[in-house]
């Protein structure tokens, strides 16, 4: 909030917020960095199309030993987090990857395939949030040093290569 030039939210101040509030903060703000695309014209972060705040409930219950309830959770994040946005639409195309494991998991009965599915589902997610990180390290460093770095960010519909996190090839 402090590097939003925001004020502190009605109510407690900040300084007076026990611990499980403190840690659900900071957790909030990592998952938001690394979930959500900050936009380029506006003070906002969107998350993906398709988010529901209950589902990263469940995440944060199970990343925090002592989570704090539901209620509470929705209520820092409406206080805390105003520029947090949920997308309503589909702006983009979806990634064929998250369809396809998406259909296979809604296709089956079995709880087994359903888990291996969302297991993937994860991986995958994990995959690109890496890139994200990644590719915002890249802009950062260019950002403060633009005689020495550029960075670029081309569709991913283009033919060109794409080398993130692939290891070189032994010759």
């Amino acid at each position: 909030m402090c590097m939003n030039n925001k004020e502190a939210p009605t109510g407690k101040s900040p300084r007076n917020w026990d611990k499980s509030t403190l840690l659900l903060i900071a957790w909030l703000e990592d998952y938001f960095r690394f979930h959500g695309e900050r936009m380029p014209h506006r003070n906002e972060i969107v998350m993906p199309y398709g988010t529901v705040k209950s589902y990263i409930y469940e995440q944060y219950k199970m990343d925090v030993e002592n989570p704090v309830s539901k209620s509470q959770f929705y209520k820092k994040w409406i206080d805390s987090f105003q520029f947090v946005k949920t997308k309503k639409t589909n702006s983009f195309s979806k990634c064929t990857t998250c369809v396809t494991l998406e259909r296979l998991m809604s296709k089956t009965t079995s709880f087994e395939m359903r888990a291996f599915y969302k297991k993937k589902k994860e991986e995958h997610n994990i995959r690109q949030m890496l890139e994200r990180k990644y590719y915002y390290n890249k802009k950062d460093q260019a950002q403060r040093n633009p005689s020495q770095h550029m960075s670029i960010i081309i569709d991913a519909k283009t033919n060109l290569p794409h080398f993130a996190g692939r290891n070189p090839k032994v010759g």
